[in-house]
């Protein structure tokens, strides 16, 4: 199917639609026989960056902020010293992160 036919069924931009192709048959797609395009020919490829924190971590700042009047002060550097304190000692928590 040509790609100005693709732009106008899908209403994804043309260049969008040419990079999804070159992904495809980077990754293996058959570009003469027009096999089907599998869903690992097209997937966003794993990017590295900060990971996200549990919901473990969420529910104890937030037993921490809630706790009483007391700990509504804490500054964000107090928090992640308490959260850190009832983790396990590879589930450090950064002011930032409590932030």
């Amino acid at each position: 199917m040509p790609v100005w036919k693709i732009v106008q069924i899908t209403q994804i931009d043309d260049s969008t639609v040419r990079r999804i192709r070159r992904r495809a048959i980077s990754r293996g797609w058959d570009e003469e026989n027009k096999g089907l395009i599998l869903l690992d020919h097209v997937t966003d490829a794993l990017r590295s960056g900060r990971p996200p924190f549990s919901q473990e971590i969420c529910d104890e700042v937030l037993k921490v902020v809630t706790k009483n009047s007391i700990t509504r002060m804490y500054s964000c550097q107090k928090i992640a010293d308490v959260v850190s304190e009832n983790l396990r000692k590879e589930d450090i928590i950064s002011v930032s992160t409590v932030y």
